[in-house]
Protein backbone atom coordinates (compact mmCIF):
# COMPACT_ATOMS: atom_id res chain seq x y z
CA UNK A 1 0.00 0.00 0.00
CA UNK A 2 1.14 3.50 -0.70
CA UNK A 3 1.12 6.33 1.83
CA UNK A 4 -1.90 7.90 0.10
CA UNK A 5 -3.91 4.68 0.40
CA UNK A 6 -3.01 4.34 4.07
CA UNK A 7 -4.07 7.96 4.76
CA UNK A 8 -7.40 7.42 2.95
CA UNK A 9 -8.04 4.30 5.02
CA UNK A 10 -7.29 6.20 8.25
CA UNK A 11 -9.57 9.10 7.25
CA UNK A 12 -12.32 6.61 6.35
CA UNK A 13 -11.99 4.96 9.75
CA UNK A 14 -12.19 8.33 11.50
CA UNK A 15 -15.30 9.24 9.50
CA UNK A 16 -16.99 5.94 10.41
CA UNK A 17 -16.14 6.46 14.09
CA UNK A 18 -17.92 9.84 14.08
CA UNK A 19 -21.14 8.47 12.54
CA UNK A 20 -23.88 7.35 14.88
CA UNK A 21 -25.03 3.86 14.15
CA UNK A 22 -28.54 2.86 15.19
CA UNK A 23 -29.02 -0.84 15.70
CA UNK A 24 -32.31 -2.34 14.68
CA UNK A 25 -33.54 -4.67 17.41
CA UNK A 26 -36.83 -5.89 15.95
CA UNK A 27 -37.28 -7.52 12.57
CA UNK A 28 -40.38 -7.56 10.42
CA UNK A 29 -41.82 -10.85 9.22
CA UNK A 30 -40.12 -10.41 5.84
CA UNK A 31 -36.70 -9.81 7.43
CA UNK A 32 -36.67 -12.99 9.56
CA UNK A 33 -34.25 -15.50 8.04
CA UNK A 34 -35.85 -18.53 6.46
CA UNK A 35 -34.91 -21.94 7.92
CA UNK A 36 -32.46 -23.97 5.89
CA UNK A 37 -32.95 -27.70 5.49
CA UNK A 38 -35.88 -30.07 5.61
CA UNK A 39 -36.49 -30.08 9.38
CA UNK A 40 -36.02 -26.77 11.21
CA UNK A 41 -37.17 -28.40 14.46
CA UNK A 42 -34.42 -31.05 14.55
CA UNK A 43 -31.74 -31.20 17.22
CA UNK A 44 -28.16 -30.27 16.36
CA UNK A 45 -26.62 -33.29 18.10
CA UNK A 46 -29.30 -35.99 18.34
CA UNK A 47 -28.55 -39.08 20.41
CA UNK A 48 -30.40 -42.23 19.35
CA UNK A 49 -32.10 -44.23 22.05
CA UNK A 50 -29.86 -47.09 23.20
CA UNK A 51 -30.99 -50.62 22.44
CA UNK A 52 -32.86 -52.27 25.26
CA UNK A 53 -31.15 -55.13 27.00
CA UNK A 54 -32.76 -58.54 27.29
CA UNK A 55 -34.21 -59.06 30.73
CA UNK A 56 -36.49 -61.54 32.42
CA UNK A 57 -40.18 -60.71 32.64
CA UNK A 58 -42.12 -62.64 35.22
CA UNK A 59 -45.59 -63.73 34.19
CA UNK A 60 -48.69 -63.60 36.37
CA UNK A 61 -50.37 -66.78 37.61
CA UNK A 62 -51.93 -68.82 34.79
CA UNK A 63 -51.12 -66.43 31.90
CA UNK A 64 -51.69 -69.03 29.12
CA UNK A 65 -54.94 -69.61 27.22
CA UNK A 66 -55.40 -71.89 24.25
CA UNK A 67 -57.77 -71.32 21.34
CA UNK A 68 -58.59 -73.86 18.64
CA UNK A 69 -59.66 -72.12 15.43
CA UNK A 70 -60.29 -74.06 12.18
CA UNK A 71 -58.22 -76.98 13.38
CA UNK A 72 -55.23 -74.83 14.39
CA UNK A 73 -54.33 -74.39 18.05
CA UNK A 74 -53.17 -70.95 19.16
CA UNK A 75 -51.63 -70.21 22.54
CA UNK A 76 -52.13 -66.70 23.93
CA UNK A 77 -49.87 -65.43 26.71
CA UNK A 78 -51.04 -62.54 28.88
CA UNK A 79 -48.24 -60.30 30.08
CA UNK A 80 -49.15 -56.87 31.44
CA UNK A 81 -47.06 -54.00 29.99
CA UNK A 82 -44.84 -56.36 27.98
CA UNK A 83 -43.45 -53.66 25.61
CA UNK A 84 -43.11 -56.12 22.73
CA UNK A 85 -44.32 -55.84 19.16
CA UNK A 86 -45.53 -58.33 16.58
CA UNK A 87 -42.72 -60.56 15.36
CA UNK A 88 -40.62 -60.42 18.54
CA UNK A 89 -39.13 -63.75 19.63
CA UNK A 90 -39.85 -64.82 23.20
CA UNK A 91 -38.29 -67.76 25.02
CA UNK A 92 -40.10 -69.36 27.94
CA UNK A 93 -37.92 -70.93 30.63
CA UNK A 94 -38.58 -72.70 33.87
CA UNK A 95 -40.53 -75.73 34.97
CA UNK A 96 -44.12 -75.54 33.68
CA UNK A 97 -47.01 -76.21 36.02
CA UNK A 98 -49.67 -78.42 34.54
CA UNK A 99 -53.07 -78.04 36.14
CA UNK A 100 -56.19 -80.07 35.48
CA UNK A 101 -58.32 -78.49 32.76
CA UNK A 102 -55.63 -76.20 31.40
CA UNK A 103 -55.13 -78.28 28.26
CA UNK A 104 -51.36 -78.37 28.57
Amino acid sequence: MTNDEIMKAIEGAKTMAKKKVKLKTELTRDEVPKPVGSDPQALFNPRPQPASVASLILLDNNPFTSIIYSGTTYVNVYSEDHQRKAGDIVRFRGAPQVTAGSGF
